[in-house]
């Protein structure tokens, strides 16, 4: 079973089969992200994804730590994988069961973690819906969801 875990609490949730790796990489400096924001590496440093971000390295465990310079805090990072199922807010209007196997693109609003929406696809990291909690009803508006990340999205070490 794959292994789905929950971007903004970053806790696995029932259907999980344990966590993805948990890695720690020296952060770029200023970050202030939030935990379940996606992170990606630039020149060995983690940085916190923006809105057009097209490569994913993982998913922050815990807030930026806003270091004064490169490297002068450790950011820690649950590493996206080939299969791995994560749990995010899917942004649409209405809920509908047709939702499950599209692809949907990943998004930032600063004062929240990354969110999965439903929104015409771009240059930007996609997924894959692959499920939904079985709380969510017919019509229900910004459901949680689980996704995949489409493989080429997926950033290797740099």
């Amino acid at each position: 079973m794959a292994t789905t875990w929950r971007a903004q609490e970053i806790t696995p949730s029932r259907r999980a089969a344990g966590f993805p790796a948990l890695v720690e990489t020296p952060e770029a400096s200023a970050l202030t992200h939030f935990a379940g924001h996606w992170m990606f590496l630039t020149s060995g440093y983690a940085s916190s994804g923006a809105s057009n971000q097209t490569l994913i390295y993982g998913f922050s465990a815990i807030a930026g730590g806003n270091g004064a310079s490169d490297g002068a805090k450790t950011a820690r990072i649950y590493r996206v994988t080939p299969g791995a199922e994560f749990e995010a807010t899917l942004v649409v209007a209405s809920w509908d069961q047709s939702l499950v196997g599209s692809k949907v693109a990943l998004s930032v609003v600063s004062s929240k973690p990354a969110l999965v929406t439903a929104t015409a696809l771009s240059s930007i990291a996609q997924a894959f819906v692959v499920g939904v909690s079985s709380k969510v009803g017919q019509g229900d508006t910004n459901p949680p969801v689980y996704f995949t990340l489409i493989h080429a999205d997926m950033q290797g070490e740099v």
